[in-house]
């Protein structure tokens, strides 16, 4: 990639042990199709073909048992790595930044990723790319506009008012943001993102050093796979995905 490109690196937080799920392994590891989601999450950013490299911060568990050795195809041996995952998502965020200091620059562009978010396509990450190539924000995350109605409940499960949905998003993934400003943020954080689940996520840490990130409209097929029925749903949307073509699957980089 020539220096006069924006470069673009992935993170996927991937040390969760998904306790909505209700199941003994991780949801990143339960499978569709054969393979753990994690596997289909990270097909979809190397079929992008964006990133320097991708990160994925798991638990020490999985590296220790060698899940990934021996699984990954040659030709991507130089753009995926893997490090320990933190106790939160914020803290795992920062051990990949850790992994990519010397080889991103502060102006690169971090793309922070559930792994959960299997839905996730190459076309989406284009969308974010050509997005922050065209109007250099401060950040820039995939959310998706409300459209049921939101109501203001008590403790006792009475509503108290009805809000007007208008200029409210749901935040998706990917969120992004430049290496420096990024890293800088979380350092700043440490203390805190250690004993609170305040920063749910990416734009939430940001926001507390006035960094503001535009939303670039996402997609329903890029919903966090949480609950048990979420599986089966999901699979049926990779299923559509690969057979139009929207998407390779993990068999082009993971031998399993």
């Amino acid at each position: 990639m020539s220096k006069s490109k924006l470069k673009f690196f992935a993170i996927v937080p991937a040390a969760g042990t998904g306790s909505r799920m209700k199941s003994v392994l991780p949801k990143q590891f339960l499978n569709i199709d054969g393979y753990p989601l994690l596997y289909h999450t990270l097909t979809s950013l190397l079929d992008s073909q964006e990133f320097e490299k991708i990160v994925v911060a798991t638990d020490t568990e999985f590296l220790s048992n060698n899940l990934f050795e021996g699984n990954i195809n040659n030709e991507i041996d130089d753009i995926l790595s893997f490090c320990s995952g933190g106790t939160n998502r914020m803290l795992s965020v920062s051990n990949a930044l850790q992994n990519l200091q010397g080889i991103a620059s502060g102006d690169d562009w971090i793309f922070v990723h559930d792994a959960a978010r299997v839905g996730i396509l190459p076309s989406d990450i284009h969308s974010l790319q050509n997005y922050i190539k065209s109007y250099n924000p401060e950040g820039a995350i995939f959310s998706i506009p409300v459209v049921d109605s939101i109501k203001s409940v008590n403790k006792n499960g009475t509503i108290e008012k009805s809000i007007n949905r208008k200029h409210y998003w749901l935040a998706q993934t990917p969120q992004c943001f430049r290496y420096k400003d990024l890293q800088s943020s979380l350092r700043q954080l440490s203390n805190e993102i250690d004993n609170t689940d305040r920063y749910t996520d990416e734009s939430s840490c940001m926001e507390k050093f006035g960094f503001m990130a535009d939303v670039v409209e996402g997609s329903a097929d890029n919903f966090k796979v949480t609950f048990p029925n979420d599986l089966n749903r999901m699979a049926n949307i990779i299923q559509l995905q690969v057979n139009n073509g929207l998407r390779s699957h993990p068999q082009k980089y993971f031998n399993l």
